[in-house]
């Protein structure tokens, strides 16, 4: 009994080790962004501290493209990524000297089920994600909420993508039909010490009572969000001290030459219904419309520093680019 569980343990050994090899590694090299700033360089209130492409067709069985979201988690030291199609990466980024420097990925693994199987087709399209105690001094307890297009729903995961469970929306956001599309509904979650999970969808729901931008508290609360014409939400994110920062996704005139804006709210301690005005950090312009940084995950590392990320729509002419930034001092 003893050699059969000596030798069970060197194959369960061998096959991890095999299984570890197999993890394919992006390629990675320093970019520009499409409308020419590099790392170094100040964008409005940023200054860019890397800005990293990715290459790779899957890891670990698993596209790895349409990233759109980000989530940092300081006790575990890793960066997870969420793909459109249900994939979770944690990542592991190679900072030197406060500079971003390189990327590795520690593992790869798929959203599942309650039935244990990876979530597929309508139910796969996960887009905003956020972390629970991530920076609690305690390691082995970090939690994933992820938001969900297609069939709106906002579930907590554990980071090797087992669910816990679904957390229940408030009206309107619980009927599908309230979304102007099915590629229009919770775009960005985020977690705010006072009023827990705040989400955002893509863009205004269709009921006239709540045709206005809104950001909403799973508790029932809600703020109006003054926001420009034909634009989306893609990501949000709350720090203390600092506020809640937005990307807001825009298209111009005739839906050509898109841009992505930063966006800050520096106090949610209003009244919920009332209005709030975010003031605009930093511009990301797009140099032609089928060529352009389509920024979807935003996430907060520590003091006043940042990663982003884009959503290449698993296109050829678009890209995936992971964005170190620190908001500038007032």
């Amino acid at each position: 009994m003893r050699r059969l569980a000596l030798t069970l343990a060197c194959v369960l050994a061998a096959t991890a080790a095999r299984a570890q090899e197999a993890l394919v590694q992006p390629e990675v090299r320093p970019a520009t962004l499409v409308s020419g700033a590099a790392a170094g360089a100040r964008v409005g209130a940023i200054r860019l501290l890397g800005v990293l492409e990715l290459h790779t067709p899957s890891i670990a069985g698993l596209r790895f493209a349409e990233l759109s979201g980000l989530a940092w988690d300081a006790d575990e030291k890793i960066l997870y990524a969420i793909s459109d199609q249900g994939g979770l990466f944690w990542l592991r980024p190679q900072l030197r000297n406060g500079r971003l420097e390189g990327l590795d990925v520690l593992k790869a693994v798929p959203l599942r089920e309650a039935n244990g199987k990876p979530v597929r087709w309508r139910r796969s399209d996960s887009e905003g994600l956020a972390v629970l105690n991530a920076r609690n001094g305690q390691r082995g307890d970090t939690e994933l909420v992820v938001s969900f297009e297609r069939i709106p729903r906002i579930v907590r995961y554990r980071p090797d993508g087992i669910l816990l469970g679904e957390l229940p929306l408030p009206a309107p956001l619980a009927d599908a039909g309230a979304y102007q599309g099915a590629n229009k509904s919770l775009e960005a979650v985020t977690i705010h010490p006072r009023f827990g999970v705040l989400t955002a969808p893509e863009a205004p729901l269709r009921d006239s009572q709540w045709r206005d931008r809104r950001l909403f508290s799973l508790n029932g609360a809600w703020w109006g969000l003054v926001s420009e014409p034909q634009s989306d939400i893609t990501a949000i994110e709350w720090v203390d001290g600092i506020g809640l920062l937005m990307l807001e996704r825009r298209y111009g005139v005739k839906n050509v030459y898109p841009e992505t804006r930063l966006l800050r709210v520096r106090d949610l301690s209003q009244e919920t219904g009332t209005t709030l005005r975010p003031e605009t950090v930093a511009v990301l312009k797009s140099a032609t419309a089928y060529q352009h940084d389509n920024f979807e995950g935003l996430t907060h590392h520590e003091g006043r520093r940042f990663f982003m990320v884009t959503d290449d729509n698993d296109a050829f002419l678009q890209r995936t680019l992971l964005v170190y930034f620190e908001l500038l001092e007032e």
